[in-house]
């Protein structure tokens, strides 16, 4: 038998989202994503540029484009949970605070993981990578200060965003300086961002063996680092130097590491061994600074029900399903600025 959670409580899960994102207060209105079914429909809006006009003549006339966009989710992930019937009957309504904590805990932080790295991924965003750490708080406040600039002409100057690591926005707000002050008073809003839900790629971790914890790590720290002299097989992957490889070619390593290219492949130790070049990893952000109206973005909460036990099994059964579209506006690209670590 499957019980259908109260609406005050679903509604108290939507709010759970809503307080507890860093990047819900970007969720596209209805008017502009439609959410229909298991798919998303996105109005995209085009338009042509000025033209000259002859005083007491008439306008131009322009041609504009207006259709709506039919995506699948790229987000779609949701758990399920087991709950021993004396546990709920014990605690008394157990089944409810497990939702809510797995909401607070791991689907709240993983969507917001999941956006931060959609909004750097796309084609004609500003991407910039740096030394491995930026040398203090100043240098973090001389870096916003020029992304601001290569924002100018590109994406307006209010209502722009920022999103910075948390613990480097801390170390600037103790700064207390003149241009301190007046580089953050340019923005609309500030979200200190916590670093283990801030990188330009995540992995979906699915649940299955060997990764049953579910959740997201950053793309890449899955793989081991490379290592001298081991005895590498083919289609065994490495992480390194911010790149990802997979071994193409069997062979023991060298003492030393090679020096890795971003395409390609490269030969290490005295055998035949050679890696070829997969992807970048995921880095660690410093900071995006975007302006919303490039954002496109939706999320849905399938219908929660609790399946309670029968015959067959003592267990209470509870869960929860989100899927989700982000992207950003082809032609609204550069409106997004993104500061990584090497």
């Amino acid at each position: 038998m499957a019980i259908t959670l109260p609406v005050q409580y679903l509604q108290a899960l939507d709010l759970i989202y809503k307080e507890g994102s860093l990047t819900s207060f970007l969720d596209s209105k209805p008017a502009n994503v439609q959410i229909i079914g298991k798919q998303m429909k996105i109005k995209k809006i085009s338009t042509q540029g000025p033209a000259n006009m002859t005083r007491g003549g008439n306008l131009v006339e322009g041609e504009v484009t207006g259709a709506w966009e039919t995506v699948d989710p790229d987000y779609d992930r949701g758990r399920t949970f087991p709950i021993d019937a004396l546990d709920e009957e014990e605690f008394g309504g157990l089944a409810q605070d497990v939702l809510a904590d797995y909401e607070i805990q791991h689907q709240t932080p993983e969507v917001d993981a999941y956006r931060f790295a959609k909004y750097t991924q796309k084609t004609g965003v500003q991407v910039v990578g740096t030394p491995a750490t930026l040398a203090n708080a100043e240098a973090l406040v001389t870096a916003i200060n020029v992304g601001q600039g290569e924002l100018d002409g590109k994406a307006p100057t209010v209502g722009r965003i920022l999103f910075v690591e948390a613990k480097q926005y801390r170390a600037v707000e103790l700064l207390d300086t003149t241009k301190s002050r007046e580089t953050l008073a340019g923005f609309t809003k500030i979200v200190p961002v916590p670093k283990d839900r801030f990188f330009t790629k995540v992995n979906f971790l699915t649940g299955g063996t060997g990764q049953e914890a579910g959740g997201f790590i950053r793309q890449g720290s899955q793989y081991d680092a490379f290592e001298a002299s081991h005895a590498y097989s083919v289609n065994d992957i490495i992480e390194a130097d911010g790149k990802i490889y997979k071994v193409t070619t069997a062979g023991t390593s060298g003492s030393t590491a090679p020096t890795w290219p971003t395409t390609g492949t490269v030969a290490n130790g005295a055998g035949a061994l050679v890696f070829t070049f997969q992807e970048t990893s995921g880095r660690e952000i410093n900071f995006i600074i975007l302006h919303p109206s490039c954002i496109i973005q939706a999320i849905k909460r399938q219908e929660t029900n609790i399946d309670a036990p029968t015959a067959r099994t003592r267990n209470w059964y509870i869960g929860n399903w989100k899927y989700g579209y982000c992207d950003l506006y082809e032609n609204k690209a550069n409106m997004v600025y993104v500061h990584h670590k090497a």
